[in-house]
């Protein structure tokens, strides 16, 4: 029997392929990239900067400067220098130094793979030879120390003037292996996305050798300039990218059950926002760049801990820290951010969640909030199957993935916690589960203030069920006065706390947001771009007022009453403030939105290939700005 590989898939391949062939080509794809790096790595590396006119891959230092003759840089005292992709061994350095005004001496050392050379004292500009060993990456790596001296009429330390720096590599230096292993990934994955296309085999095994060649060819271009991990971050972006393309071509997440469909796209997810997280940390500085275009505030990160930063500290930003401080030391109203307005549910999850987990409050809170989505995702699969079908639940729980501001559900905020019990208490409700909705809408509303917005659509639903007879009513009834008590409850704790069952409404004065009428907010949306710096956010935020606005007015009578009346009467509260700066995360837990989204996706088949389109590339460079601390929302 003759095993063959249909690629792609059978419903579009031309014939299919046996497997052997398919191994052949993996295994020529590594050779070839295997013996492009090594001759790569067998020419001389010939690399000079001219540190003051050009960028120069030294860190630690001032301005650029310019006298009659040349151009320089004085460092700090400490400067670092990275050379990437050097090579295998040993690398010879070239480095023209001096002292400051090349009249005043400074004692220099260069410290480099734990050996330290004396330079001794550094006075005229001259021209030192230096070998230096590099990393198991390839890397040169080297700290430059000096002495500082003060010039007359200039505060600043100085340190050396540095004036080039060039690396001249051996003849015959290996490749590192790491080096290697790149290629080989960078390689295999850019043939394998070409092998997805619809074309003859021939065809795409030429696409592919090409792709490869130039990623090949970009690598050995980039020595000594670039470093790998970002060749890595492409290799792992493409295979994520075929991953989610045979995820797709396949259909398996359409046939199969709930929990492993549901559970696919959530890693799919959240791996890709992880990724994007992490290349947005590793370009912090430059992204920055972009960020002050768009948003407010911001951080420049640097790359030490950019493991911690990508998986749990990028996601707390902003309000995070308030729940964390919640959760660790309680509530605060005299303060300038008054914590009090941040409602308490989340906070109470996340405190145990830290003592187990050794006390620390910020993985906790992103652990919580990712685990209370996946639920969230799950039941909304499932109550979405059980009223309009699994095809359509299929669709709402990717729009739910999908929404620009989705990454919210996986950030250290109580938008995931709040999400799952909407849907709690609607699939309650459409199971007249009526004692259940009402727990349910109790710890809503203390989850979040519209919450309590549960109880006229709980007490509604009953009353429809019993016919609208209110002789027919019985206790049940009484499960929709249950979210006002969430809110009451609330209320009762800061009356013995801090003397005055308001301090929420006053905390939420201090914030700058105040109950309105409803044409305020639109008003503000429409004016505030006038007025801002960051302008493009506040039409982000008004295109999803109107988008949700109108979504959930169309719900009213497009969806059962539960998905529609639910949706208004939750996103009442948000639209009813003064504050533009939140409208595209208040509005996440609209469901009924997401359902409109997957009934269109799957009646029109450009709808649900022209909506990710769109969706997906906000959301990553919403998410990308967000993990460097500017506010998206």
């Amino acid at each position: 029997m003759q095993y063959v590989l249909r690629w792609p898939p059978a419903a579009t391949a031309r014939r299919a392929v046996p497997v052997w062939r398919w191994a052949a080509a993996l295994a020529a794809a590594c050779a070839v990239a295997l013996a492009a790096i090594w001759l790569a790595y067998r020419a001389p590396l010939d690399l000079r900067y001219d540190v003051g006119g050009e960028p120069a891959p030294l860190f630690g230092t001032y301005g650029s400067e310019r006298n009659s003759s040349f151009s320089y840089i004085y460092t700090s005292g400490k400067a670092l220098l990275v050379i990437p992709q050097a090579g295998g061994g040993p690398q010879i350095a070239r480095l023209t130094l001096g002292g400051p005004a090349l009249g005043t001496p400074v004692h220099a050392q260069l410290r480099a793979g734990g050996d330290t050379l004396d330079l001794g004292a550094v006075r005229e500009r001259r021209v030192y030879h230096i070998l230096t060993p590099v990393s198991d990456h390839g890397d040169i790596r080297a700290d430059l120390l000096s002495e500082t001296a003060r010039l007359p009429g200039d505060r600043r330390p100085l340190g050396l003037l540095v004036d080039t720096i060039a690396v001249d590599s051996p003849r015959d230096v290996p490749p590192p292996p790491f080096a290697l292993l790149t290629g080989v990934v960078a390689a295999l994955t850019l043939a394998a996305l070409a092998g997805l296309l619809p074309l003859p085999l021939a065809a795409r095994a030429a696409l592919g050798g090409g792709a490869a060649a130039l990623a090949l060819a970009g690598l050995w271009a980039a020595r000594g300039r670039m470093e790998l991990p970002p060749l890595w971050w492409q290799a792992c972006t493409s295979a994520f990218v075929l991953g989610c393309a045979l995820l797709v071509r396949s259909g398996w997440v359409l046939r199969a059950r709930c929990g492993a469909a549901v559970g696919a796209m959530f890693a799919v997810w959240r791996v890709g926002l992880w990724l994007a997280a992490a290349f947005a940390l590793w370009f912090s500085s430059a992204l920055n760049r972009i960020g002050t275009a768009l948003s407010r505030d911001g951080n420049s990160y640097g790359r030490d801990g950019l493991l911690w930063n990508t998986l749990v500290q990028g996601w707390n930003q902003w309000d995070s820290e308030h729940y964390t401080t919640i959760a660790h030391t309680g509530y605060v109203l005299d303060s300038r951010w008054p914590n009090v307005a941040f409602f308490p549910l989340y906070p109470l999850v996340i405190r145990p969640a830290a003592l187990l987990l050794g006390g620390d409050y910020n993985l906790a809170a992103v652990l919580v909030a990712n685990l209370a989505f996946l639920a969230a995702l799950l039941l909304l699969y499932q109550l979405v199957a059980g009223d309009f079908g699994r095809r359509v639940a299929v669709f709402a729980v990717l729009f739910a993935l999908l929404v620009p501001t989705s990454f919210f559900f996986g950030a250290a905020y109580s938008e995931s916690l709040a999400l799952l019990l909407v849907v709690a208490a609607i699939w309650a409700i459409r199971r007249e589960l009526w004692w259940l909705a009402g727990i349910v809408g109790f710890l809503l509303a203390l989850t979040r203030i519209p919450g309590v917005a549960i109880a006229p659509l709980l007490a509604l639903a009953y009353l429809r069920s019993m016919g609208w007879r209110w002789r027919a009513v019985r206790w049940p009834m009484l499960a929709a006065a249950l979210p006002p008590l969430g809110v009451a409850a609330f209320m009762a704790f800061q009356w013995w706390k801090f003397g005055t069952p308001f301090a929420f409404m006053q905390a939420q004065r201090a914030w700058e947001n105040t109950l309105s009428p409803p044409w305020v907010l639109p008003l503000n949306l429409c004016v505030e771009p006038f007025h801002q710096q960051a302008w493009p956010n506040v039409v982000f935020q008004g295109l999803f007022y109107v988008g949700f606005v109108g979504a959930a007015a169309l719900a009213l009578f497009r969806l059962p009453m539960a998905y529609g009346l639910s949706t208004a009467l939750l996103l009442l509260p948000p639209l009813l403030s003064s504050w533009v700066w939140s409208v595209s995360r208040h509005v996440l837990i609209g469901v009924a939105v997401y359902v409109l989204l997957a009934q269109a996706a799957a009646r029109w088949r450009w709808a649900r290939w022209v909506a990710p389109l769109l969706l997906v590339p906000l959301l990553l460079l919403a998410a990308m700005l967000f993990v460097n601390g500017w506010w998206v929302a």
